[in-house]
């Protein structure tokens, strides 16, 4: 069984490869910082149905307008959040035209005013990654990550806190 040091020495060492193709590459860090740094205060988790249809595509500022919106301040559960992050994250590449439709987001806040966001693209059948945005660059993420974001919001309980959403009900989802 592979221990989350191995797979993270694992990430470091791609990335590195990575870096080794494409200049100016920024590498998320995945060492033992990432386990052992401060829980986020406040996680703040947004989607849309996946079934519903805009007669335009989304942004992201009109994804927070309409988003379901569900917030949580169990710092361990944050903690533990954050790393699923950090383990489904595929690969980020400098890139800064990203092209897909913002469907689901994953800001984390901490105590000291830093601000961490991740935006997902639409999940796809027959795809192992989604497309997103991690802190402004292209970045690649398991495509089981939203419906891990949802299961996450019905297994805390928490409270949709947008009044525009709608079909934001967890369980439907």
């Amino acid at each position: 069984m592979e221990s989350p040091e191995l797979k993270a020495i694992c990430r470091v060492i791609c990335a590195a490869a990575l870096l080794a193709v494409l200049p100016a590459c920024t590498v998320v860090e995945f060492g033992p910082n990432v386990a052992n740094a401060a829980p986020p205060a406040k996680a703040k988790i947004e989607f849309v149905a996946p079934d519903l249809m805009y007669r335009t595509a989304l942004n992201e500022k009109r994804l927070d307008r309409i988003a379901c919106t569900f917030e949580s301040t169990d710092r361990e559960a944050n903690k533990r959040l954050r790393l699923r992050l950090f383990e489904s994250l595929v690969v980020t590449l400098p890139s800064r035209k990203i092209d897909y439709e913002p469907r689901n987001k994953l800001v984390f806040y901490f105590d000291d005013g830093k601000v961490e966001t991740l935006v997902l693209g639409k999940r796809f059948d027959r795809r192992d990654s989604i497309d997103a945005e991690w802190q402004g660059l292209r970045a690649n993420v398991s495509n089981t990550l939203p419906a891990e974001l949802v299961q996450f919001t019905r297994k805390a309980h928490l409270a949709q806190l947008n009044p525009q959403a709608s079909k934001c009900d967890p369980l439907s989802l």
